[in-house]
């Protein structure tokens, strides 16, 4: 666990440098040879590394159905913070309506730097850094970057547990600038269950 918590401190507190992209490259995402596992073989964590990336670079494009169809039906789906996008839902068909409520309020652009992967297959662990430059869809709201960390657990090829953690008051100024605007979507409370 203290490991885990310095990961989260390095990242969050921008000590770890990024591998790939600017921010002015649109969809220039990182290809499996900048993420290899330092020498590591493994074919079931490559082919589990490839589909993670496959979900971000999908979700870059505003297409959540990738990411989703790896999902468990009882997936625990957690996403830091009290706002429109926080909160905890327990099946499939309520993460379906954030990721919709996710892609109806930003465009967002992932940037991965980093997947470890541990575990066999009916148990593994993912951890993924990323950064998100999200668009808030409004001409009035700016855009942002936000770090974040997201830890899954995989049992057989589907993802079973998610919990995301970012920088909940950069979500939260441009949730209030999307409400401000109008888009009532953003003030609602989160979508769990």
């Amino acid at each position: 666990m203290k490991h885990l918590l310095l990961f989260f401190n390095l990242i969050l507190f921008g000590c770890a440098k990024p591998q790939v992209g600017l921010w002015n490259k649109p969809n220039n995402f990182a290809n499996e040879n900048s993420l290899n596992d330092e020498g590591t073989v493994n074919p079931i964590h490559m082919m589990v590394r490839k589909k993670i990336l496959l979900g971000f670079k999908f979700l870059s494009n505003g297409d959540y159905t990738n990411i989703l169809d790896q999902m468990d039906d009882n997936i625990h789906y957690r996403f830091s913070g009290n706002h429109a996008l926080g909160g905890e839902r327990f099946s499939k068909n309520a993460t379906e309506l954030w990721f919709k409520r996710l892609t109806r309020l930003f465009q967002s652009d992932f940037r991965i730097y980093k997947i470890e992967i541990s575990g066999p297959p009916w148990d593994m662990l993912v951890v993924t850094q990323f950064s998100d430059f999200a668009k808030p869809k409004s001409a009035n709201c700016s855009p942002y970057v936000n770090p974040g960390i997201q830890i899954a657990k995989l049992r057989f090829d589907k993802i079973v547990d998610v919990i995301t953690y970012v920088d909940t008051k950069k979500i939260i100024t441009a949730l209030d600038c999307l409400a401000s605007n109008g888009v009532t979507e953003a003030g609602l409370p989160p979508i769990e269950g």
